[in-house]
C-alpha cells in the first residue's frame, strides 16, 4: 500500500496543481499532489489486482483528490466485477 502511495507522491507536479487548482474552486489546493490523469491511470492499472492494491482498497481511505482519483480508477481495473461492486457500495 505504501508503495502505491509512494507513486502518487513522485508524479507530482507543482504546475498541474496550480492548473487543476484554478478549474475545481471548491477543493482546497492544499489536498492535491497535482498527478495527471495518464499517470494516475498507470498506477491505478498496475496495481489493481496485486495484493498492494487490494490492501489499499480494503483498508485506505484517500485523504486528497488525487488519492481518490487513483482509489477510483483502481475499482475500474479490477478483474473481478463482485469484488469492483463490493467496493463501489463500500
Amino acid at each position: 500500500m505504501e508503495n502505491i502511495l509512494k507513486e502518487i507522491k513522485n508524479n507530482f507536479d507543482e504546475k498541474y496543481a496550480n492548473f487543476s487548482g484554478k478549474l475545481l474552486p471548491n477543493i482546497d489546493k492544499n489536498s492535491m499532489c497535482g498527478i495527471r490523469i495518464p499517470n494516475a491511470k498507470s498506477i491505478a492499472k498496475k496495481y489493481a489486482n496485486t495484493d498492494s492494491g487490494m490492501m489499499f482498497l480494503n483498508n485506505y481511505i484517500p485523504k486528497n483528490l488525487d488519492e481518490k482519483n487513483v482509489f477510483g480508477l483502481m475499482l475500474g481495473y479490477l478483474k473481478n466485477e463482485q469484488k469492483m461492486l463490493e467496493y463501489l457500495d463500500k
